[in-house]
């Protein structure tokens, strides 16, 4: 918002062109809108229960309420719906697809596309990261580890992913917040393009501590298959881009506007 103020201010005194000046005025609103809904201030026609921060959302996002079995924070995604606007969260499991870019979310009787994601204040950057996945058991290795060229659970070749097949990616982004605007019409070459999905791969990785590792013998001594035990693991999901479309992976992304 104050990025989008200096901007304002700036051209009152020329050196903004008023195509800049009309989106720093709806970029101002739209933060305006987004800051009352953080802080709860509604209107006198909203309920505290739409808040991001209504008491018992917090406490079952948590954990502290029963039923629930202490789930990351869920994914939100902005939508600019009349002069207040409203988050809708969704669980990460399935915000990895309904949040992807460019896809379709309906709300209340109304179309809006996925059109971009919320920069953070230190920018996109340094939030990419790099791993590298077997594509053999499918287990995923992070950080230093990702460097490697052998699977760290089941000892089989990494290499360079391509042609479909898992292997070292170096730009992978955690999902974050992202922002919709409305679409009144979608052309059908997208509606085409969209209705096949999107290529989701799901991987994991045991936690630190020690695993348990059985092994199933026959009566003659042969063994027939070992079985190894985690107390917990960690899981991946990674989206891979639209599934139709073979010729390019992942997203293009705007690192400076999050487009």
């Amino acid at each position: 918002m104050q990025a989008a103020r200096q901007t304002v201010d700036r051209s009152t005194k020329g050196g903004v062109t008023q195509e800049e000046r009309k989106l720093a005025q709806t970029q101002e609103r739209e933060a305006q809108r987004q800051i009352d809904l953080l802080v709860g201030q509604v209107s006198p026609n909203q309920s505290k229960t739409q808040l991001e921060f209504y008491p018992y959302r917090y406490f079952a996002a948590e954990g502290f309420l029963p039923g629930y079995n202490f789930p990351r924070l869920s994914v939100r995604a902005y939508i600019p719906a009349g002069d207040a606007g409203r988050f809708v969260s969704r669980p990460r499991v399935v915000a990895i697809r309904e949040f992807a870019p460019s896809n379709v979310v309906y709300y209340e009787g109304s179309k809006f596309q996925i059109a971009k994601m919320r920069v953070p204040v230190g920018g996109i950057e340094g939030k990419y990261v790099r791993v590298s996945v077997c594509p053999s058991c499918g287990y995923f290795h992070e950080g230093d580890d990702s460097l490697r060229d052998t699977c760290e659970n089941c000892g089989a070749k990494i290499v360079a992913d391509r042609d479909g097949n898992p292997g070292k990616l170096n730009r992978v982004l955690e999902v974050e917040t992202m922002i919709t605007r409305r679409r009144e019409r979608i052309t059908c070459d997208e509606e085409e393009r969209l209705k096949y999905g999107y290529n989701v791969t799901t991987h994991f990785r045991y936690a630190p501590q020690k695993q348990e590792i059985a092994t199933v013998i026959a009566a003659d001594g042969t063994q027939l298959l070992q079985l190894i035990y985690g107390e917990t693991a960690k899981l991946r999901r990674i989206d891979r881009g639209l599934r139709r479309d073979r010729t390019e992976r992942g997203f293009k992304l705007d690192a400076a506007t999050g487009v």
